[in-house]
């Protein structure tokens, strides 16, 4: 008997509810495309969106 190897779906949620049909990267429940707010790529992203809301924020503020 042999066991059918299933792969993993991606645990990251669609914007309308469903779970992201990409297969996970190997030892995660992730695919490359979402490794989370604590991975260097995640780091890097929170950090770059900050940094833009800061900007925009001062920007709004040099207009008044």
């Amino acid at each position: 008997m042999t066991v059918a190897k299933v792969s993993q779906k991606c645990g990251a949620r669609t914007k309308a509810g469903k779970r992201y049909q990409r297969a996970v990267s190997p030892g995660t429940s992730r695919c490359w495309e979402h490794p989370g707010e604590w991975t260097d790529r995640g780091q890097i992203n929170r950090k770059l969106k900050e940094l833009k809301e800061t900007q925009a924020q001062l920007n709004k503020s040099r207009k008044r």
